[in-house]
């Protein structure tokens, strides 16, 4: 009994870190919020896909045995940037897939909010089986508060970090009024930036290169604050959009 109510304090502990960030993004759309069966529907398939990332993910990593002992650089970027590829590639795929139809995006700053939430759901089941994992070994929770407290600065966030990336390249497009060809470019580069963050956060971990683990943290730090001055452009009416505007 004591030990399935660690388990359970556990799970509820993980979850706090994706609560603040979820709310805190939540709190930026509040002048016109999103239905919550959206939200809901877009969090759960983030929640979903993670088993799916995690096999690709595997597979990807199983190549890097063609890489020689001697090519421990090369090898390391190669982990580095399919995990990334993967991680940001799918994550994008299921949010979009699913909000496409959605007649409430009438908004620049809707892929930002969904993006945001697809992404912590993502990192929801990774903070849930983080925990559990701690728990079988450990039942130290202030050991397991400050394993939380660095994923709600470093994993989270960045998953939350890249999802406004790529949203706000999405909705700038939208917010000018571009073709859908040009919003399409801008996704792409949108993406790519956000692959490419997320490729050197996770070559700093791997690779246990703690002279980059504070410019890296810097960078995302002045990232966000950039970002969140978009998001505030982006929320300044322009027109009055329709789902259609964002799907052609």
């Amino acid at each position: 009994m004591e030990k399935a109510l660690v388990f359970i304090g556990f799970n509820i502990l993980s979850l706090l870190p994706i609560l603040f960030w979820l709310f805190f993004f939540l709190w930026q759309d509040r002048k016109k919020p999103e239905p919550k069966k959206w939200l809901f529907g877009v969090y759960l398939s983030g929640f979903l896909i993670a088993p799916l990332i995690w096999l690709l993910e595997t597979s990807f990593f199983q190549n890097g045995a063609l890489f020689s002992p001697d090519q421990l650089l090369q090898k390391s970027l190669w982990l580095c940037f399919s995990g990334a590829l993967i991680e940001e590639s799918i994550k994008f795929l299921a949010v979009y897939l699913i909000i496409k139809r959605n007649t409430h995006c009438d908004e620049s700053t809707d892929p930002i909010i969904y993006l945001v939430t697809g992404a912590l759901g993502f990192a929801s089941l990774e903070n849930i089986l983080a925990a559990l994992s701690f728990a079988i070994s450990k039942t130290n929770f202030v050991e397991l508060i400050s394993l939380l407290g660095g994923r709600f600065l470093g994993a989270n966030f960045l998953h939350a970090l890249m999802a406004v990336i790529i949203g706000t390249a999405w909705g700038w497009g939208v917010k000018r009024c571009y073709s859908p060809q040009r919003i399409t470019k801008l996704i792409f580069i949108g993406l790519s930036l956000a692959i490419l963050i997320h490729m050197l956060f996770n070559y700093s971990l791997i690779t246990s290169q703690t002279y980059l683990i504070l410019p890296v943290g810097g960078s995302l730090f002045l990232l966000a604050i950039i970002f969140l001055w978009f998001f505030q452009l982006l929320d300044v009416p322009s027109k009055n959009l329709k789902g259609k505007d964002f799907y052609k």
